[in-house]
């Protein structure tokens, strides 16, 4: 009956530890995880080894990715309004020489 008791206690805090991990992992409580797999309660689970591949696969192309600059929108967004400036600014110069190039002639 003790090694029973022992065991039991045992699994219950081998469970609050794996549902931790979970939980820290996924930022998800376990029971809401099947949610996320696209899988449904009575469906058979999948092949770990196929998920395994199907991961290692995953992680490859993310590798090959490379380093994702997650600001590049922001920065293009900023940069073109920049762009933008200086050509209405660059305009603006244009005309104004213009017009004094004709300002200089008719007082010539």
């Amino acid at each position: 009956r003790v090694s029973a008791e022992e065991r039991l206690t045992a699994a219950v805090e081998r469970r609050a530890e794996v549902e931790a991990r979970i939980q820290e992992a996924l930022n998800t409580p376990p029971h809401l995880v099947i949610k996320h797999t696209g899988l449904e309660a009575d469906d058979p689970m999948p092949d770990m080894a196929e998920i395994e591949r199907q991961l290692d696969r995953l992680k490859i192309e993310r590798e090959r990715l490379g380093a994702v600059n997650l600001r590049a929108e922001e920065e293009q967004r900023e940069l073109s309004e920049r762009l933008e400036t200086i050509v209405s600014e660059r305009e603006d110069i244009i005309e104004a020489i213009r017009k004094l190039r004709q300002a200089i002639q008719s007082l010539n």
